[in-house]
C-alpha cells in the first residue's frame, strides 16, 4: 500500500531542507514528542545511517527510523525500525522548486499492512505528517527565513 501528498510552501529549497533535515527540529512541528539522534557516521550528522527515536506523549510506541536516503535540498528517505503499526514502512520527502521562488514538498510513503483498513491509515499519517510539517514552514516563512 501506499500514500502520497503533495504540499507548497513559500520557503526557499535550501530554507525547507533544513526543515526537513533536522531530525532535531521534529520537536518544533511534532507536538509533545522528544527526539534522540545517533548521528551518520558521515559528513552530515543527519545524513545516511542517522537513527532517530521518536517518543512523545501522543505516541503509543517510541518510532525508530534510519535515514536511507539523503542528497542535500533534494531528498530524504527513512524507514522505519520499530513503533510504527506497519510492516516495511518506508517513506521519502522531495523538494522541488516552483516558478514562484517556492517549493514543493511531496512526501510518499508505502508499507505493508497488517489489517483491512491499513491503507487508510497511512494515508491519514503521511497526511497528518505533511500538515504539521506545513505549519512549521510556514511559521519559518513568517519569521522571515523564506529566502537562504
Amino acid at each position: 500500500m501506499s500514500a502520497n501528498v503533495i504540499r507548497t510552501t513559500a520557503l526557499s529549497r535550501d530554507a525547507a531542507w533544513q526543515a526537513v533535515s533536522d531530525h532535531a527540529d521534529i520537536v518544533n512541528w511534532a507536538p509533545r514528542t522528544n527526539v534522540e539522534l545517533t548521528p551518520s557516521t558521515g559528513d552530515d550528522p543527519n545524513g545516511v545511517g542517522a537513527v532517530r527515536r521518536i517518543s512523545g506523549l501522543l505516541l503509543p510506541a517510541t518510532i525508530v527510523e534510519r535515514v536511507t536516503e539523503f542528497t542535500p535540498t533534494e531528498r530524504l528517505s527513512y524507514a522505519a525500525e520499530a513503533g510504527v503499526p506497519f510492516r516495511n514502512y518506508e517513506a521519502t520527502i522531495v523538494l522541488r522548486d516552483r516558478a514562484d521562488g517556492g517549493t514543493e514538498v511531496a512526501w510518499s510513503a508505502t508499507a505493508d499492512g497488517r489489517f483491512p483498513g491499513d491503507d487508510v491509515l497511512l494515508r491519514g499519517l503521511v497526511l497528518g505528517l505533511q500538515t504539521l510539517l506545513g505549519r512549521r514552514m510556514s511559521a519559518i516563512a513568517k519569521a522571515g527565513g523564506a529566502q537562504s
